[in-house]
């Protein structure tokens, strides 16, 4: 082969994979459970809804956020510690599940960035800091003993505390 016809074939290559990106990067899919975020150049546009969705390659982007339900867990290895009323040292394992208003994804996406972020910035902290407080109002013994109401007042709390948050 001459060197011109390499180069040609070359060339008919770039232009090739450069049509693939452009009409594979223009659409995708958001699934059940999750809604899309689409930001053209850093801005968002708006959301998607489950389905396909088209985008402009290059200059948009689809961030997808789960709104199902999740948990965050402290078991027996990893519990949480606080103090009951009587000055004790408690370790305390607990689940908390929660899920994402989607009507609120753009505020949590332009504020964390990602679902990731947006749990240890807020859901796990919530947590954290609402088990303490509440264990703090029951002995030790009315822990085990009252553990109905120390989960109400838990789930009532924190409820309370992350109502605004979109979740």
């Amino acid at each position: 082969m001459e060197p011109k016809q390499i180069g040609g074939l070359i060339g008919l290559g770039l232009v090739v994979i450069v049509g693939l990106s452009i009409v594979f990067g223009s659409f995708g899919t958001v699934r059940a459970g999750e809604v899309g975020v689409k930001t053209r150049l850093g801005a968002v546009v708006s959301t998607l809804q489950p389905g396909l969705y088209f985008k402009l390659p290059f200059l948009e982007k689809v961030t997808k956020i789960n709104v199902k339900t999740q948990s965050v867990i402290y078991e027996r290895e990893n519990p949480l510690t606080g103090a009951s009323s009587d000055l004790q040292d408690v370790k305390i394992a607990t689940v908390a599940n929660y899920h994402i208003d989607p009507k609120k994804v753009v505020d949590i996406y332009t504020q964390y960035g990602t679902e990731e972020s947006f749990e240890e910035q807020v859901i796990r902290p919530g947590v954290r800091d609402t088990v303490k407080s509440v264990s703090g109002g029951f002995s030790a013994e009315e822990l085990v003993t009252k553990r109905v109401q120390f989960n109400d007042a838990v789930a009532k709390n924190l409820a309370e505390r992350l109502n605004d948050k979109g979740i």
